[in-house]
């Protein structure tokens, strides 16, 4: 396999961006989660996650996502959250100080919403 080198993606500030879903990824470990990757349209070169517990329900972060993006969640039905990708987004981001001492920014759960101007 072979890589390109990209140049570094530009760190995004805090405040609302646009973007699109461009992927889900699922960890089990340590704990199941779903992370849902996002393309930000914003700079075009960042690429961010923002996690939330594998777990679905009306009252749930994940749960309460696919509702603000006009899913509507029914008790017993299944959803596939790979319905998601490709979908224009909304989000805001705020910058934490990681354990090194730098700088990175984090999606707010409550934040992600469908875009009123996309798919």
């Amino acid at each position: 396999m072979k890589f390109t080198i990209q140049e570094d993606a530009k760190q995004l500030e805090n405040g609302q961006h646009t973007g699109t879903i461009d992927n889900i990824v699922y960890k089990t470990t340590p704990y199941e989660y779903t992370d849902i990757m996002i393309h930000s349209v914003d700079n075009g070169k960042s690429k961010i996650k923002v996690g939330y517990a594998s777990f679905i329900s009306p009252s749930s972060q994940l749960g309460q996502l696919f509702e603000r993006m006009g899913v509507k969640l029914i008790p017993g039905k299944e959803i596939e959250p790979e319905m998601l990708i490709g979908k224009d987004i909304v989000f805001t981001t705020i910058q934490k100080k990681a354990k090194d001492g730098k700088m990175y920014a984090r999606v707010l759960q409550e934040s992600v919403m469908k875009s009123e101007l996309g798919k």
